[in-house]
Formats: C-alpha cells, sequence, structure tokens
C-alpha cells in the first residue's frame, strides 16, 4: 500500500507496522464536505473524529462543514497514532487546532478544560504522552462562544475564571496540577 495522504492504518501497532511492512486493504474515503453536500444535510452540530492518527486529514475535508454549520467536535488526540502513522508531532497537532478553533477544551475526568495557555498545553502533550491515558485523551474544539453546562450535566459543578481571565468548569486546582498551574 502507498502511504498517501489518505491512507489508514489499524492501531494496533507490530513491528511490520514500523517497517512499513503492513498487509492493507484499499477502501474509499470521502471528505465530509462532500459527503455533508450529497447527503443535503441541513444542519450538523456535531462532529465525532476518532481516526488513529488522521484527524487532520478529516478536518482538512471538513473546511466547508464548519465554515456553514460551526458544529462541535470531539477528537480524540492519540499522540502514538499522531507519531507513529503519520509521523506528526502531537504538539504541531495541538498548535494546529488550536489555530482553527477559538476554543479547545481537553476532557479530564469527565470535565472540560480549555487549553488557552502555552504552559497548558505544554503540560497537556506531555501528560498525554507519560499520564495515565496512555496517549489518548478527547478534546472539544469548537468556534465562537459555547457554554459547557449545555454539553456536560454536572451537578454542583460551576464555572471558575482563573488568575489569567480564562474560563474553566469544574476544579482548577485539580486541572492545575496536573497540566501546570497559573
Amino acid at each position: 500500500c502507498s502511504s498517501d495522504l489518505y491512507t489508514g492504518i489499524s492501531h494496533v501497532v507490530t513491528p511490520s507496522h514500523m517497517s512499513g511492512k503492513v498487509s492493507c486493504e484499499v477502501i474509499k474515503v470521502s471528505r465530509l464536505d462532500d459527503i455533508v453536500r450529497q447527503a443535503e444535510l441541513k444542519k450538523v452540530d456535531f462532529v465525532k473524529i476518532d481516526v488513529e492518527g488522521h484527524e487532520r486529514n478529516v478536518l482538512y475535508g471538513s473546511d466547508q462543514v464548519i465554515e456553514e454549520f460551526n458544529p462541535i467536535f470531539f477528537i480524540e488526540f492519540n499522540a502514538l497514532c499522531l507519531i507513529a502513522f503519520r509521523d506528526e508531532n502531537p504538539r504541531r497537532f495541538l498548535e494546529y487546532l488550536c489555530d482553527k478553533f477559538t476554543h479547545v477544551y481537553s476532557i479530564h475526568r469527565g470535565v472540560p478544560h480549555l487549553l488557552g495557555s502555552e504552559e497548558q498545553r505544554y503540560h497537556f502533550i506531555r501528560n498525554n504522552l507519560l499520564g495515565y491515558q496512555r496517549c489518548r485523551n478527547n478534546l472539544v474544539c469548537l468556534n465562537g462562544d459555547l457554554e459547557l453546562r449545555h454539553l456536560w450535566y454536572l451537578p454542583g459543578v460551576e464555572e471558575k475564571i482563573d488568575s489569567n481571565g480564562l474560563r474553566y468548569v469544574g476544579d482548577v486546582t485539580a486541572f492545575n496540577s496536573e497540566y501546570g498551574s497559573d
């Protein structure tokens, strides 16, 4: 199989994956923009992406959907897959997400946290690579100001503002101890 822009591979890594000697099957791939147009969808609110390191490719094919519908994206962030299957630097991919979307939140222990500063992004990447999540974290990415309480029902959890003016939902102290402090 060629390793062109739209090839994929399983998340099960064997020595043959790293050597490039992998059996593969050719499948048809369509851009999200094309799928939405062909289906004549009038509304797209939510998109989940979990494609083992190929998330950027999905987003490349979603520009019209983002512009027209401005959906919320729920994206698996898997540093191992980004490195092993796409030869992509996880930090660069996170920077790409932060440039593409006005708000990028990590989901940590079920609570969303805005990745608003370079320090928080650094600690997120470090914990993604070395932490208990084993290279997998979920991100919620969106444009515009959306109140996260519309997405998560968290009894007793309220919005907080940190000393940098960044908005959080949940326990800021717990987040800062794992993703860096103010």
